[in-house]
Formats: structure tokens, sequence, C-alpha cells
């Protein structure tokens, strides 16, 4: 009797607390395995579970990949990362998620139809072995959707298997609430980083998952692998370095996206931003 009461104490603790689902964009960069195994050696206190992440990556980062699109974003013309490093992140547990091949902004007017379908599809195609049984996930480059890229979605046969375009619930934009900086304004975690400590840009999303947290029970939050201007650098690990340990284990669980302890959960990854 003491061992099932003391089992249900532990899920009721488990229950109470907010679910949060990290997730990675623009990657893999050079450090995202490094990253990877970091995330799962930071073991929850009451489960003893490592922190499963969705890592929501583009193709063309990686060697033998087709040319690059003229309207990608922010891909080199050269694929720098191997494929091994997929199959690295996926053994330890994090899933892989589409962002496009290219990182193209699909609402781009200019974008003819089938370029809008490769940007989704040709992603797909390539990271389908990796993307593991079950749903996959998709998140636009630079969240952007419009009514053409939902319609894509709903309406193409080969993406029946995808659910999104994935938001995010804590993006990483906010206002600097203290210090010499407060007041000022930042677009996310790659605009932070690159102007300001990294103890000012964890504060933010801390402040934004706590005020986010009283109104949801699971929260969706976007970082970057590969930071714009940081490439190659291993930014994100260290950033993940100051954030994680600042969060509340005792008020949130980390869970990765789509699958947990081996059953689907319903999570709400609609595109809020």
């Amino acid at each position: 009797m003491a061992t099932a009461v003391l089992a249900a104490m532990v899920w009721a603790s488990i229950d109470a607390r907010t679910i949060i689902y990290l997730t990675y964009d623009d990657g893999l960069d050079v450090h995202s395995v490094e990253l990877a195994q970091w995330l799962m050696d930071q073991k929850d206190p009451i489960t003893g579970e490592g922190i499963g992440v969705m890592f929501f990556v583009n193709p063309c980062r990686f060697i033998g990949a087709n040319r690059p699109s003229p309207w990608t974003g922010n891909c080199p013309i050269v694929g720098y990362e191997n494929k091994s490093a997929l199959d690295a992140v996926r053994a330890m547990g994090h899933r892989i998620g589409n962002h496009t091949y290219d990182h193209v902004d699909l609402t781009n007017d200019l974008l003819t139809a089938t370029e809008r379908e490769y940007q989704i599809g040709g992603a797909e195609k390539f990271l389908a072995p990796y993307e593991g049984p079950g749903k996959h996930f998709f998140r636009a480059p630079y969240l952007s959707t419009d009514a053409r890229l939902i319609a894509l979605l709903g309406s193409n046969p080969q993406f029946s298997n995808i659910i999104g375009p994935v938001g995010c619930d804590v993006c990483g934009d906010g206002v600097i609430a203290t210090g010499p900086s407060k007041g000022k304004t930042v677009g996310g975690d790659w605009d932070c980083l690159a102007r300001f400590p990294m103890e000012t840009c964890r504060d933010i999303y801390l402040g934004n998952i706590d005020g986010m947290a009283r109104t949801h029970r699971e929260i969706t939050v976007l970082l970057h692998d590969n930071i714009m201007g940081f490439s190659g650098k291993d930014t994100a690990l260290q950033f993940a370095k100051v954030l994680v340990p600042a969060i509340d284990r005792s008020k949130f669980e980390f869970r990765v996206m789509g699958w947990h302890r081996g059953r689907p959960i319903r999570g709400e990854w609609g595109p809020r931003r």
C-alpha cells in the first residue's frame, strides 16, 4: 500500500508541473550533437529522464545536399554537416522535424508553387529516415505562414502525415526588464545573444516562460542550434548551460514533442506565433 501511495504522489507531482517542449531550429550545426548529449545528461529529479528536444532541421546543411535554392534564407553554398549527426541525435532520444530544405520563406509572393512544394517535400524525403514512425512535424522558417501554405499542407497527399506548421509560445523575443539595457527589445535568441550577455537573454526566456505558465499547461519554446552569426560555434550549447539549470524543475517538466514514455501525447503545437 505504501508503495502504491508513493507512486501516486510521484505521478501527481508530475501531472502538476507545466510541460516545456524545447525546440531548436536551423540545424544541425557543428556542435548540435554535443548539445543533444548535454541535454540528455540533465536528468529530471522525479522521473530521472534526460531532456529530449525537437530539432527542426534544414537538409541544405548536410554534405551531399542538393544545390541551395536561390530563395534560401541562410544556408551555405556547400553543406558541411555529416548525416551521421542525425543518427546520433535520434539515437539519444531526440526528435527530428522538417524546417524546409533550404530555410526559405514560404510566404514569399515570388515563390512558385513548385518551389514551395519542393521545400517541404524535398526536406521530408531527406529527413524521413530520421523522423521515425508516426506523425512528422513541420515548422516554417521565420514562423511565416499564410493561407497558401496552410492549403498546401492540408490538400497535398504527400503531406498527410505532417503536423504543422508548429508555432511557439516562447519565441525568444521580449523586452529587457532590468539593468543598463532596460527597455530595449530583442527579436529572438539570435538577436539577443549578438547584443547582450547570455544572462540577459536567459532572463527574457525565464520571464516569458513564467508568464505563459499562468495560462498554459504546455509551453513550446523556440531556440536555435545554428544561431545566425555564430555558425560553427558552441553558442547554443553555452546558452543552454545558462538557461536550462535556471528553470525550476519542481514547476516544469521537459518533454520531447510528440512522444513521451513511448506513447503519443496531445501537445499544443499550433501556430500561435
